[in-house]
């Protein structure tokens, strides 16, 4: 459910492959490559691993990164956490948070989550965005740390104020999500960040739309479903094809299958009309995030989500009016 990241990220060492001698210690002899007899790059591979130790053996954070990133790529996963092991002792939020990969993944090393977690959290607390968001992803699985919905929402916020693209989506799943209960607060503060980030439809509507707007598939298929069941937005169908159709554009599954269902029946059939009406000029047939309802619902007492996220442009509700009105007119 929650975005997160597969694997380490590009590093910027790039060379050929080659064999290693074993082990990681830090004498220079028992780090270093051992290049194939019938390798002509022998040399240069040498050479090249000679330049990125020495470097390293200066204490500077990023050639320690370097020959982490070197190990690395020869599948030395020990000697890659012994490297990036130095580089994120120096304070580096990257090697930190490559390290706690390795940590999780058990490469290099024994597997310890909870390292993985402390080596996360350090790079979080310098202000990686990443790191932020895999801090909430922890927090909510529980996953080397204790679960806690409000450390959870806590991190999860700080990532998309920072930029993180996958905390606004895992925002709209966290908010949408009532399985962890809350405990009793020790104290007013407590109780306020309970609240806080208690399950809310309007909320996750509201950070579902966020990330819809910047193309996120799954997101799109969200508010679609929002738009149509009336659950965290306003009841509104033509605003539902029109996410569900993003969202099908772009190969996702469940929208495809809910779309395909779909087709044919008299609703579909109606609202295919606006979308020809809306591509003709006749009528806005933009998809928006305004969470606004078709007014043929708004009587019924359905309540709309809060305006806060910004329409894309003009409200679904001019279509259906519009409708409305050329449908007199031709009676």
């Amino acid at each position: 459910m929650f975005s997160r990241w597969l694997f380490l990220s590009a590093l910027t060492v790039a060379l050929p492959g080659f064999a290693w001698a074993d082990g990681a210690s830090s004498d220079f002899s028992e780090d270093a490559p051992s290049a194939e007899q019938s390798d002509p790059r022998g040399e240069e591979l040498f050479a090249e691993f000679t330049r990125l130790h020495l470097a390293a053996e200066t204490g500077e954070p990023q050639a320690l990164f370097d020959l982490g990133a070197y190990f690395y790529q020869q599948q030395n996963y020990a000697g890659a956490r012994k490297w990036w092991g130095k580089a994120a002792e120096a304070g580096m939020a990257r090697a930190q948070i490559q390290l706690a990969m390795l940590y999780r993944q058990g490469d290099g090393g024994p597997q310890d989550k909870a390292e993985a977690a402390r080596w996360f959290r350090k790079a979080a607390e310098q202000g990686d965005a990443g790191a932020q968001n895999e801090m909430g992803v922890l927090y909510w699985g529980g996953e080397g740390v204790d679960k806690d919905r409000v450390q959870a929402g806590t991190w999860f916020e700080r990532a998309a104020e920072a930029g993180s693209e996958d905390a606004e989506t895992n925002l709209g799943w966290f908010y949408l999500d009532d399985s962890q209960g809350i405990y009793d607060a020790a104290s007013e503060e407590e109780a306020a960040l309970q609240d806080r980030y208690a399950a809310s439809r309007e909320k996750a509507f509201q950070w579902f739309c966020k990330a819809a707007t910047r193309g996120d598939s799954r997101a799109q298929f969200k508010v679609g479903e929002a738009y149509w069941n009336g659950s965290g937005a306003g009841m509104n169908k033509l605003q539902a094809r029109l996410w569900l159709e993003k969202a099908a554009q772009q190969q996702d599954a469940e929208a495809i299958a809910w779309l395909k269902t779909a087709e044919g029946t008299a609703w579909y059939t109606r609202l295919e009309n606006w979308a020809h009406a809306a591509l003709d000029g006749e009528l806005s047939g933009t998809a928006d995030c305004s969470g606004a309802p078709d007014r043929r619902h708004a009587d019924r007492g359905v309540e709309s989500a809060s305006p806060e996220p910004e329409a894309v442009e003009a409200s679904a509700v001019d279509a259906a009016e519009a409708v409305d009105a050329a449908e007199a007119a031709s009676q």
